[in-house]
């Protein structure tokens, strides 16, 4: 009787010890397969999905001297007896290691005049394990500029009037701490995943549209190497230039529009939406939806984009259906932040640049240390 009680109960101390046996086991493969498929997710974001880089950025990042062979339609990039070559035409490296010529065909897409290559493919011509990409980006939002001399009457204590001074110190932190200034087709595609930016990116937004972006903003950007995005007013754009008038707000004009093509990029603001009522509510919000409709529309083929600046940073729910029909895929808030992927694409922050910003405050914002 004993010795058949003890076999029961050595059978179910046997049984108790398989069931934690195959607890633990359990445990730990989904530990360990947790981990697996957190390194496959990764590797997808780099392999499968080909997430393309600047090529300029990497190989500047590495130490290479970029010589552009425009006739050959050819990149040369040279770090002392190192040469590599790419050749844009046929779509590959050409690589020399310890005198034997290497080819390494590549895919290359042109986004905002530069050349983005896959990061998988970049990483068998040059190791790219030490480059830092941004984590996010922060967007600086302006309006007008005056020189301090004109900054008088209506425009003194206006916190939407930056000094010439302030904005060319601004700009030249940006420049001597090696940062990137990117379109917004870039930040688009930054924040759905497919590219990797650089680490110090940054993007410069003006609103409205004002005249004093060309005069003043257009030459320093330029002198910089910078790119700019305004967010403009199209109802109010005159067809011909007139002579800048420092007393009054004047509106960027179609002609100079199109000879600052190469710095700024052109986006709306609303077509005739940049309004308040009496309640100090946008029309954006307060108007028909099928006003506004019309509105944004009009506004998007007149300039030829897909992106938007709310007026007065106001919007509601509707507002975002209407920017989802009409096909827009960035829209622009006001309120203060960086931007990175994983961030709703029609409310992305933006940081404001008021006179109150102080030097030191603006590399603060920036991430200066």
């Amino acid at each position: 009787m004993n010795e058949k009680r003890y076999r029961i109960l050595f059978k179910r101390i046997v049984l108790l010890l398989l069931v934690v046996l195959v607890f633990l086991f359990n445990t730990i493969a989904y530990t360990n397969s947790d981990k697996i498929l957190g390194n496959i997710a990764m590797g997808d974001n780099v392999t499968t999905k080909n997430v393309l880089v600047s090529v300029k950025y990497i190989f500047n990042e590495l130490g290479y001297r970029m010589i552009p062979d425009y006739k050959r339609n050819l990149l040369v990039f040279s770090n002392g007896d190192n040469k590599i070559i790419l050749d844009i035409e046929n779509k590959k490296f050409l690589v020399n290691d310890d005198g034997v010529n290497i080819e390494v065909h590549t895919d290359i897409q042109t986004i905002s005049r530069k050349y983005y290559i896959p990061l998988n493919i970049l990483s068998k011509v040059v190791n790219t394990n030490k480059i830092n990409f941004a984590e996010d980006v922060p967007v600086l939002m302006y309006h007008h500029l005056l020189e301090k001399k004109d900054i008088k009457g209506k425009f003194v204590n206006d916190s939407a009037v930056i000094a010439v001074e302030s904005f060319n110190q601004q700009m030249k932190i940006l420049h001597e701490q090696g940062y990137t200034t990117i379109t917004l087709d870039e930040l688009e595609k930054y924040l759905k995943g497919e590219i990797l930016l650089p680490e110090k990116s940054i993007l410069i937004t003006f609103d409205d549209g004002y005249k004093s972006n060309y005069v003043y903003a257009y030459p320093l950007l330029k002198q910089y190497g910078f790119r700019a995005t305004v967010f403009i007013i199209t109802r109010y754009i005159p067809y011909h230039m007139t002579e800048f008038n420092p007393e009054k707000l004047q509106i960027i004009s179609w002609q100079e529009i199109q000879r600052s093509r190469d710095v700024f990029e052109f986006a709306s603001h609303t077509h005739d939406l940049h309004r308040l009522n009496d309640k100090n509510i946008s029309y954006v919000i307060c108007k028909d939806k099928e006003e506004v409709f019309r509105d944004l529309k009009f506004s998007m083929e007149i300039l030829d984009t897909k992106y938007l600046a709310y007026p007065y940073g106001q919007y509601n729910e509707e507002t975002l259906n209407i920017l989802r029909k009409l096909g827009y895929t960035l829209a622009f808030t006001i309120k203060p932040g960086k931007v990175k992927p994983g961030d709703d694409l029609l409310q992305l922050k933006r940081i404001r640049i008021n006179p109150n910003i102080n030097i030191w405050r603006f590399k603060k914002i920036i991430g200066v240390k």
